[in-house]
């Protein structure tokens, strides 16, 4: 039942996402495509559910039901995307009453969201804010 939930809010985010002319990959680590190429294989356990490419944000999401709990494999690779390119990964956690959580690797909530639209303004802010705090802009 969990799973179903996941993949409710998931194909919501994605539909939500596009309708606003993003585009959103869809990783499986079983090999082969969907008839429609909505899933892009990979051979790297771990690797996040969705790659968001949209004109606010772009990067890596991984999905979390309420209770869903973050792999090793999956809090490794989302601390090394981060460790390249800060502020391209995040947890985010479906919640009650349509109110989703962004997190970070160590499941601190960053903020919350209603819809897809809220959801790429705080990915684009916390871009940023990752971007400021490090050292790539104070060179």
């Amino acid at each position: 039942m969990a799973k179903q939930k996941e993949k409710k809010f998931v194909d919501t985010i994605i539909r939500q996402i596009e309708q606003l002319d993003g585009m959103v990959l869809k990783m499986s680590i079983a090999p082969g495509m969907t008839p429609t190429g909505q899933y892009v294989s990979t051979n790297r356990p771990g690797t996040p559910d969705l790659w968001v490419t949209h004109r606010l944000w772009t990067g890596w999401l991984e999905a979390k039901s309420v209770k869903g709990k973050l792999s090793e494999n999956q809090r490794s690779v989302i601390n090394r995307i981060n460790s390249i390119r800060k502020g391209s990964a995040y947890i985010i956690r479906e919640g009650e009453n349509k109110q989703h959580r962004i997190e970070d690797s160590g499941g601190s909530i960053l903020k919350e969201f209603s819809n897809a639209f809220e959801l790429l303004m705080v990915l684009h802010t916390l871009h940023y804010q990752e971007l400021n705090a490090g050292d790539i802009l104070q060179n």
